[in-house]
């Protein structure tokens, strides 16, 4: 009982942060689309010092909001530490501390999928993994509480090739 709640104090805790530090955010934010003269994509440049911002940011956050829910507690019914499912809802509340350990991990990573003959959709997503000790009375125990949220999308349009052959969509039968 006490891990489902700690895991939903753990993600609203991340996604508040999250929806603090991803506010306004826009895809030009994180990365710059480098072209030549001609127009072609050349480059996918990271913008490091924004990107180590906003998750700096997130992870600071999430742990103040775990710190301030941390203060409150939790409380659980005291039937809930007799093991049995039956009991598990009856009794007087007994508060329990939760007490974060370490620090709010937090990890951008992209997808690019192929979306047309010379489109490329890139995905960027933040990861944000919290972890989380649950003090009771004569034991301790750790919840890590993984979170990924979708931060923002673009296509890259490419140069349109004079000719394409895509064998798998042939059919079978083709060896090539």
């Amino acid at each position: 009982m006490s891990r489902s709640r700690i895991r939903a104090i753990a993600m609203t805790s991340v996604n508040l942060a999250i929806y603090e530090t991803l506010n306004g955010v826009s895809y030009s934010d994180l990365m710059t689309v480098e072209r030549n003269e001609e127009g072609d994509i050349v480059l996918l440049a990271a913008n490091a010092a924004k990107i180590n911002r906003v998750a700096r940011d997130t992870a600071f956050y999430s742990q103040k909001n775990l710190e301030q829910f941390g203060m409150q507690g939790i409380e659980i019914p005291a039937g809930a530490f007799t093991g049995s499912q039956i009991f598990a809802g009856f009794g007087p509340p007994v508060t329990v501390k939760i007490i974060p350990v370490g620090s709010v991990d937090c990890e951008f990573f992209s997808e690019y999928e192929s979306v047309g003959i010379n489109q490329t959709l890139h995905r960027i997503f933040l990861e944000a993994e919290a972890e989380v000790d649950i003090i009771l009375p004569g034991a301790s125990v750790t919840v890590n509480v993984p979170t990924q949220v979708f931060v923002c999308e673009t296509v890259l349009v490419g140069k349109v090739p004079e000719t394409f052959l895509s064998a798998n969509k042939l059919g079978n039968g083709y060896d090539f």
